[in-house]
């Protein structure tokens, strides 16, 4: 199909097929909508970010759920923020999948993020779970000095299985 045509454009680096997947990512099948955002998740570029972000407000729980997911497939922390107010969502399909989107992502760029979010008291448990995994996931320095410092705060004690596995990781 032109839709696989155009997402082998994309692997290849190629933005030849861009003005038919963005059209796509517009048509009235829930189907083609998908496929597009889940081939903005194999094959990453700034355009197809654009279109993503374009499509988070689809009509369809399924559409914006892989878009989620595409999104942390990008590994791009500039996502970290319009992800996070899926975290509120009344879905739990939306809620997972950006949770797991923003595990995706981690990168050492995201750090201060993830910091004040793990610290925050005000946040909801997932999404201070989600941070401390991140953390761990990034392996630098700073986040490990962030997890151990959570570990000697009983303010945190709630959170230290979270912290001790991602440690481990």
């Amino acid at each position: 199909s032109q839709l696989e045509i155009a997402a082998i454009l994309l692997r290849l680096g190629q933005n030849d097929g861009l003005a038919l997947l963005q059209e796509e990512s517009r048509n009235e099948s829930v189907y083609a909508r998908r496929k597009v955002a889940a081939i903005f998740g194999d094959a990453y570029s700034k355009e197809g970010s654009t279109i993503l972000l374009d499509m988070l407000d689809d009509e369809d729980l399924g559409v914006r759920r892989q878009v989620i997911e595409s999104l942390g497939y990008s590994h791009n922390p500039a996502m970290v923020p319009r992800l996070q107010p899926f975290l509120d969502s009344e879905y739990s399909l939306l809620r997972n999948a950006a949770v797991h989107a923003i595990l995706e992502i981690a990168a050492p760029e995201s750090i201060p993020f993830f910091r004040q979010t793990a610290l925050d008291s005000q946040a909801k448990a997932p999404l201070r779970i989600a941070a401390i995994k991140a953390l761990g996931k990034t392996g630098a320095e700073e986040a490990i000095t962030i997890l151990l410092e959570m570990l000697g705060n009983v303010e945190y004690e709630f959170y230290h299985p979270a912290a001790i596995m991602a440690l481990g990781n």
